[in-house]
């Protein structure tokens, strides 16, 4: 059996730049924006070395660059304008969204074997998906939050679902009851993060 050792360094560099508006409207935001972002990363190619066996497998693989971006155009709206927003808001966007680039693929040949090995290709999507989460805010307690939330994608390249759940808990000299705890308790898996103000003085 062999044994394959190789390292390399990559470089990637990115931004994202997002522009909009806030209107307000009986209590509701309404907030139009428009973003592009873009991320190039180059790898060095490289060779794996053998650390034990004869080696039969070891690879050595070509430089590769990828240049991903994309252009995004739509409109939000939160609840945190009004005066239920202290213990229930609803945030939410709906978007256009283009992705484009190019790059990402390199090839592999084994060491041993000149002249024999594959190709690798980058399966990163690109093209227009429809973009859009939604979100809520719920106070539980003075000192507890629970935010929920959903994002998808879908488009000819893409179907993408995801969500997420999360639980705070902060305060300055906290002291939470173990009526508060047990009824946290009762949100698992949720993660709790518990932030106490450890400066000294009145509360």
């Amino acid at each position: 059996m062999d044994q394959l050792r190789g390292s390399y360094s990559a470089t990637t560099f990115g931004g994202r730049v997002e522009a909009g508006g806030r209107i307000i409207d009986s209590g509701v935001a309404f907030i139009p924006f428009a973003a592009a972002s873009a991320v190039y990363t180059s790898a060095p190619g490289y060779s794996e070395n053998v650390a034990s066996g004869v080696g039969a497998s070891a690879l050595s693989y070509s430089d590769a660059s990828l240049f991903r971006g994309t252009v995004e155009a739509g409109v939000g709206f939160d609840t945190a304008a009004g005066d239920v927003a202290r213990r229930f808001s609803i945030n939410s966007r709906v978007s256009y969204l283009y992705r484009y680039g190019s790059g990402g693929d390199a090839n592999a040949s084994f060491v041993s074997l000149p002249g024999y090995g594959f190709s690798i290709s980058s399966n990163a999507p690109t093209g227009s998906a429809v973009a859009a989460n939604i979100g809520a805010r719920i106070q539980l307690t003075p000192q507890a939050d629970l935010s929920i939330g959903a994002y998808g994608e879908w488009g000819p390249n893409i179907r993408r679902l995801s969500h997420r759940q999360s639980c705070a808990i902060s305060g300055r000299y906290m002291q939470a009851t173990d009526r508060e705890f047990r009824r946290l308790g009762r949100l698992k898996p949720l993660s709790i993060h518990a932030i106490k103000d450890a400066e000294k003085g009145g509360a």
